[in-house]
């Protein structure tokens, strides 16, 4: 194996090839973070098929096209015949055995590498108001019923054994601007997502904002964040706003001094709830949201954005309004790639799968960038939906030898991605509701094979 590359010509071409035919056109990216990551946390490395590049490639191509571990090695075998090389054996062991023996940290190092090379693609001033920002929502994801997955992460509330689903929570950081996935934070049954989270600032440089809902709302989640020079844009938890007391700024808009809680909060260690200040100066702000049919719905906020010129009410409740764009993240990511429910059967399998999957999911934004960017549109704009299936459609084009009538079919497939646009409509609500009723089944109550449980017990 030469220097200049920890990757071989035969590792390069089922590479190519192995991207070509699942879709993803800018595979070639995983090339350089996973050299230089292996290299940094000293993994080692030999020559074989499944290499560290070509077992995760495969593991991303098989969440993007929902398949099964043994799609994911015939895709490998048949790749491998059409360049005359010898195809591994049919049996998937190897396969996922490669899989599990990559650590977790090879996984996020890449979904982060992805994320932060396409925010230096924004604009240097940052998205809004020169700042950069960050969305923080919370999430989970269903598990296969083992006992080892049960053991780790529960089951939730009122669900005996065997007759669900353990469910494995973490926390996302979004770029609100790129719509990328910055931190993963995996926490346990018995963390919250808000200690979780703090796992991660050590990804928000001083001037960054971050954008909450009420479960991240605390004084000392406040005094934490400003303490490292990070601002907070968060909807009020628990508190009666007084708009009567402070200095006033506007209507529904003024700066009020918080006190520091006499008793030390649950998710704070001792070291952490002493570092507090004793009070701190925030700025309240209240809005209503007004929709025809629908009763007029109030809004509190709290924010360590002080300024009322340079940060105005108004550009303040604009912002929190984008925060649902995490809301419509979680759902392209558990519904439009279909991982709502995870098929690994092991704990540490079950971070990797959730880890590649938002690397998935990463690498879909940045097509849509690149699409964006290439045409003039926005990359928020496009539809995920849409992107996928004309991933999945056109991905056999990519196959082409010729590389000048390959590139011509990739920029024929970005103007296609480019064109399918989801229209903005702010305000819209159309809650959850199924129109085909289900059958009527009763659930599980006890596992099936219970002493004396009936097939529909």
């Amino acid at each position: 194996m030469s220097k200049k590359s920890s990757l071989g010509k035969q590792e390069r071409t089922v590479r190519n090839r192995l991207a070509a035919h699942a879709g993803l056109l800018f595979i070639d990216f995983f090339e350089e973070p996973v050299a230089a990551i292996i290299k940094e946390i000293g993994l080692a490395t030999r020559e074989r098929i499944y290499t560290p590049l070509v077992t995760i490639a495969a593991f991303v191509c098989q969440a993007l096209a929902r398949g099964s571990c043994r799609k994911a090695v015939a895709r490998v075998c048949a790749e491998r015949l059409a360049a005359g090389k010898k195809p591994p054996s049919p049996n998937d062991d190897a396969y996922c055995e490669a899989r599990g023996r990559l650590p977790l940290t090879l996984y996020t190092r890449v979904l982060y590498w992805l994320a932060e090379r396409l925010e230096k693609r924004v604009s240097p001033h940052g998205p809004w108001l020169g700042r950069r920002v960050f969305v923080v929502d919370g999430s989970s994801f269903q598990t296969q019923d083992t006992p080892e997955n049960r053991a780790c992460f529960g089951l939730p509330s009122g669900v005996k054994p065997g007759c669900g689903f353990p469910v494995v929570g973490f926390v996302a950081v979004f770029s609100l601007f790129t719509g990328a996935i910055h931190r993963l934070a995996f926490r346990s049954p018995k963390e919250g997502e808000r200690r979780a989270y703090r796992r991660h600032w050590d990804l928000f440089k001083p001037g960054d904002v971050q954008l909450t809902d009420r479960g991240f709302n605390s004084y000392g989640d406040l005094a934490l964040a400003s303490a490292r020079g990070l601002d907070s844009v968060m909807r009020v938890l628990s508190r009666r706003l007084d708009f009567r007391k402070g200095k006033r700024l506007g209507p529904g808009d003024h700066l009020v001094t918080w006190l520091k809680p006499t008793r030390r909060p649950q998710g704070l260690t001792q070291a952490e709830y002493d570092s507090l200040p004793e009070e701190m100066l925030v700025r309240e702000i209240r809005y209503s949201l007004a929709a025809k049919g629908y009763r007029t719905k109030v809004v509190d906020l709290v924010t360590t954005l002080l300024d009322p010129v340079r940060f105005p009410r108004e550009a303040l409740a604009d912002l929190y309004r984008r925060r649902w764009e995490a809301e419509i993240n979680f759902r392209h990511i558990k519904s439009t790639m279909g991982t709502d429910m995870l098929s690994t059967k092991s704990p540490d399998m079950v971070y990797k799968e959730i880890a590649t999957r938002m690397i998935a999911y990463n690498l879909l934004r940045e097509l849509m960038w690149e699409a964006g960017a290439r045409h003039g549109v926005d990359p928020l704009r496009i539809s995920m939906k849409g992107t996928i299936d004309r991933l999945d459609e056109l991905a056999r084009i990519l196959a082409e030898k010729n590389r000048a009538l390959r590139r011509a079919h990739v920029d024929v497939i970005l103007e296609q991605i480019a064109r399918d646009i989801v229209p903005d409509r702010p305000g819209r609500s159309e809650p959850r509701a199924q129109k085909r009723r289900p059958k009527n089944y009763p659930f599980m109550k006890r596992p099936r094979n219970a002493p004396g449980a009936r097939a529909v017990a």
